[in-house]
């Protein structure tokens, strides 16, 4: 005993008799002699013992203030743990998002595969405390204050004692701190990096080209340097109309077309536009069932995205989403971003909305929708230089309506207004995407044809006809039928310009006028007269 505390029983039997009075005195005094050395060796060894530890938690705190580079603080940390007495093998994991664990560093042997805590980071602070520690694997929360950093996983060589796990208690406090100091200098470094990364996303969008593509692939690379992703899609709405366009899409390195959709379809996009707030959804499979719209997968599926409404005037003009095939990929902070872009974004699809607006009106015929003459001899001026170049046909064709003068002064320029763009509709359906169809002057009309030669050229003209005069136009005014005359000329090398070339259709449109109109006319490319085919 010492101070009433047993230390142990010391058994004696030399096979006398019973000890005497003053034999058995002998021995207590010995006892006690050996109680009181037996207690300073214990000491001694606690003594050492908290030396070892004092000494591996001081050099520890010292590696940790040396370094605050992330990578290399998890790796110090699990060192150190594993470093201490009876401890086989440490792993840190932390949060990857509120539902799953990361392991960012392991040190030591486990005799099992590491695992994960077990609760997910949005519960683990409230469960880690009721969970009864199991030899050989136990966990230390790495946290204070509500503010969860990670959790130290350690491995026992053998069934650990208390004070076996007071030194990894204090180790986890220091870790804590460290992580702490750490995690808030990489975030200052990543706020000034935003900073700098926002500040170019913002200019490179404001000096973008005024071409809508341009514009687009603008703000495509400036929102791929802040949040990156796997997806973008930019789309476009005047308000008050009943669709949406979306004009950008792009996934995985490819282009996707573009496409119109209602706005009061139950789509995300149409959502976000309706509602003008930004969405997050941070795990799409988990999420899908509560959605108040449908989501409609396009291409590979995306778990994580944002969608942020282009606001100007507060009215919503556009919508911007980026998405990525991980989930948990983006956070409150990655919305935040993106709507400081969505002002630029906003001001910048405006302005290639409202630039496209004056290129077509520049090139366009305003009444009819089809090119004005200007434009229309510039792309067959384009199209003649290519003919020569790659030597591939090409013909041109002059299309006049009939006694379109009786209409206006029968029923008025309004109506004979009416007949123009339905004629010009029903040609347009009639012709291929590369055929240029424009205006050529009042109610005369020019067609160029790629690679097309003069029988395949005549071959349209008697399908456009059909287009043409077999149905009425139905108009204000009632039912009005047409018939027109057309002139066809085929390129050859000495043509040179688009004027040209509609010089030789216009002449053979004269033949067809003083033959009767209601025909075709072309050049004999082998005796060079007008032939006119009768209606």
């Amino acid at each position: 005993y010492y101070h009433r505390t047993l230390l142990g029983a010391l058994v004696v039997n030399n096979g006398a008799p019973a000890l005497n009075g003053e034999e058995a005195a002998m021995l207590q005094h010995a006892l006690a002699t050996i109680a009181v050395a037996w207690q300073k060796t214990i000491l001694l060894h606690k003594e050492r013992h908290m030396v070892r530890v004092q000494q591996a938690l001081r050099t520890a705190l010292l590696d940790f203030t040396q370094t605050l580079e992330p990578q290399r603080l998890y790796r110090s940390i699990v060192e150190h743990a594993s470093a201490l007495k009876e401890v086989q093998g440490a792993a840190l994991w932390m949060p990857l998002n509120e539902k799953q664990w990361e392991r960012r560093a392991l040190a030591g042997a486990f005799s099992q595969p590491s695992q994960p805590p077990p609760a997910p980071p949005m519960h683990i602070e409230s469960v880690l405390h009721r969970l009864n520690p199991t030899y050989p694997r136990q966990y230390f929360l790495l946290g204070r204050a509500n503010r969860l950093q990670g959790i130290l996983e350690i491995e026992w060589q053998l069934p650990p004692t208390q004070a076996q796990r007071e030194p990894l208690s204090l180790l986890a406090v220091q870790a804590t701190v460290a992580l702490e100091n750490a995690h808030l200098l990489a975030r200052a470094r990543r706020d000034a990096q935003t900073r700098q990364v926002l500040f170019m996303a913002s200019r490179a969008i404001a000096l973008a080209s005024l071409e809508p593509e341009a514009a687009y692939q603008h703000m495509h690379k400036a929102v791929e340097a802040l949040l990156g992703g796997d997806a973008f899609i930019l789309a476009r709405y005047t308000p008050g109309d009943k669709e949406f366009h979306v004009v950008y899409a792009y996934e995985g390195g490819t282009r996707l077309p573009s496409q119109w959709l209602a706005i009061h379809e139950v789509s995300l996009l149409g959502y976000v536009l309706r509602q003008k707030q930004p969405l997050l959804l941070r795990n799409l499979e988990e999420e899908e069932r509560r959605l108040p719209f449908r989501f409609r997968r396009v291409g590979k599926l995306m778990r994580s995205i944002v969608a942020v409404p282009l606001i100007q005037h507060g009215q919503a003009v556009g919508v911007v989403s980026v998405q990525a095939e991980r989930p948990y990929a983006f956070d409150e902070d990655q919305v935040a971003l993106l709507q400081a872009l969505a002002s630029q974004m906003a001001v910048a699809l405006e302005n290639a909305a409202l630039y496209e607006q004056t290129r077509r009106l520049a090139i366009t015929d305003e009444l009819t929708g089809l090119y004005n003459r200007r434009q229309l001899f510039a792309l067959g001026t384009r199209e003649i230089k290519r003919a020569s170049r790659f030597h591939h046909p090409l013909a041109a064709i002059l299309l006049d309506l009939d006694d379109f003068k009786q209409i206006n002064d029968r029923y008025g320029h309004a109506v004979g207004d009416e007949v123009l763009r339905l004629w010009a509709q029903r040609v347009s359906l009639g012709i291929r995407e590369v055929d240029i169809l424009g205006r050529y002057g009042g109610d005369e009309f020019g067609l160029f044809l790629p690679e097309t030669d003069l029988a395949d050229a005549l071959q349209l003209v008697r399908r456009l006809r059909g287009l043409v005069t077999r149905e009425p136009y139905h108009t204000s005014a009632g039912d009005i039928w047409l018939t027109m005359s057309v002139g066809v000329a085929s390129w050859h090398p000495e043509l040179q310009t688009a004027s040209a070339l509609l010089q030789k259709a216009d002449a053979a449109l004269y033949a067809v006028k003083n033959a009767g109109k209601n025909r075709v006319a072309w050049e004999d490319p082998h005796t060079h007269r007008i032939r006119i085919e009768q209606p």
